[in-house]
């Protein structure tokens, strides 16, 4: 049984120490995972019901080219820098992930690996992987690939060390195989709201090249989508740019999603808890991030066990490989005043859809009447249930509308 789960993207950070704290305002943020925390949080994580992601810690001193990165605290390095560090032996890896998973409490829990790494890395990703199996079986591994908008090209001359994006994705499903796919796009917040077309598309094109590899070799996907500002000359997160990032995640299968970030760090205004002062303040963003989170986690829990058969557009444009709702089988037809990105799920007993309103600016209206030819129920995520649409008035029936950047989950029974 696999659970939807949505976390922080980020280390967990407090001023005054008080973890406790800082945790239990994620959770009473909608998150159902944490922040990335050290291993004697771990306890602290499971106790407030938040599943962690856990830094471990080299703890010898090994010799490394990315001496700049370790911990302020206790001058060891994370073992995401052993990995990235190609001088450093795969034997004093092993040693290193042996040593940093003894603190580690018994139970389940996801060790970090490493960020954005080339594919120059890919191997070293898979040796690290097998080692957290060998040494604790019950523990999960957690990899983060680059966008679609890095840079191609030769092995340690460009980010992707890969011809194409394509190429660095069937890379890391063949190299480290099982573990999910996960990659960050921020494309919604850096087009400024649909200002940059090419951006926008990118955003999308991204599913489709990520749904590629996942479908091909069998693994989960998960996504990393933006909950600040970025850049001073950028967006700031709005209720419709956050629930564009979340719904589409959801109508291309995620299984996590997550939001980067959730503190401040330094220039990324805007995020839901600014800690560039003395203390932590929740701003605006953090309200809008929980009302996404509680939407999002309803229909995610209901999918979660559902088997995802793909994802279409009603006006795929340019995005190479995209398919029009046309393609859709299970849909008989299907009207909207807007662009659409419609999501398919099906189980033995029910034939979903996750419907994107993908405009930032306007609501869209979908006519029910063409999906199935069916009684069609939409969920609830109020009641955590399928109700009929109430779409009933004393001047007739009205069409189903979706607010900018919304969505809605019909479904079907088979």
């Amino acid at each position: 049984m696999r659970e939807f789960e949505i976390f922080p993207w980020g280390e967990t950070r407090s001023k005054t120490g008080d973890y406790g704290k800082t945790l239990r305002d994620m959770k009473d943020c909608g998150f159902t995972g944490s922040g990335f925390v050290k291993a004697d949080q771990v306890k602290l994580c499971r106790e407030i019901g938040l599943y962690p992601t856990v830094f471990i810690y080299c703890r010898r001193d090994v010799k490394s080219n990315n001496d700049a990165f370790r911990s302020p605290e206790n001058g060891l390095l994370n073992i995401s820098e052993l990995i990235g560090d190609r001088s450093v032996p795969l034997t004093d890896l092993e040693t290193a992930i042996r040593e940093g998973l003894e603190p580690v409490p018994e139970g389940k829990a996801r060790i970090y690996l490493i960020d954005e790494p080339g594919a120059g890395c890919f191997d070293r990703i898979r040796f690290a992987a097998d080692c957290v199996k060998k040494i604790r079986p019950e523990l999960s591994v957690y990899v983060n690939l680059l966008p679609n908008y890095a840079v191609a090209g030769a092995r340690d001359l460009s980010q992707l060390e890969t011809e194409t994006y394509a190429e660095y994705l069937e890379e890391f499903c063949k190299r480290v195989p099982g573990v999910p796919l996960s990659y960050d796009n921020y494309e919604v917040i850096l087009s400024c709201d649909g200002e940059n077309a090419r951006k926008m598309r990118n955003f999308y094109l991204n599913f489709v090249q990520a749904r590629a590899c996942c479908d091909k070799y069998g693994v989960d996907f998960y996504h990393i989508i933006d909950s600040n500002q970025l850049r001073p000359d950028r967006t700031v997160p709005t209720m419709a740019n956050l629930l564009l990032q979340a719904n589409a995640s959801l109508a291309a299968g995620a299984r996590s999603v997550s939001w980067f970030t959730y503190f401040g760090r330094g220039d990324y205004s805007w995020a839901p808890v600014d800690d560039n002062g003395d203390r932590e303040i929740r701003t605006p963003v953090w309200y809008l991030v929980k009302e996404v989170n509680r939407r999002i986690l309803s229909m995610g829990r209901e999918l979660e066990n559902m088997s995802f058969d793909g994802m279409f557009f009603t006006n795929p444009g340019d995005i190479e490989g995209a398919k029009g709702v046309e393609d859709c089988g299970s849909i008989s037809a299907f009207s909207s005043s807007l662009p659409c990105m419609i999501g398919s799920y099906s189980d033995e007993s029910r034939r979903t859809y996750v419907v994107v309103n993908t405009s930032l600016e306007r609501s869209a209206t979908v006519d029910l009447n063409d999906i199935s030819g069916k009684d069609t129920e939409i969920w609830s995520c109020e009641e955590n249930s399928y109700i009929a649409p109430l779409l009933h008035s004393r001047q007739g029936d009205s069409p189903l509308w979706i607010g900018p950047g919304d969505a809605v989950m019909l479904s079907v029974k088979i």
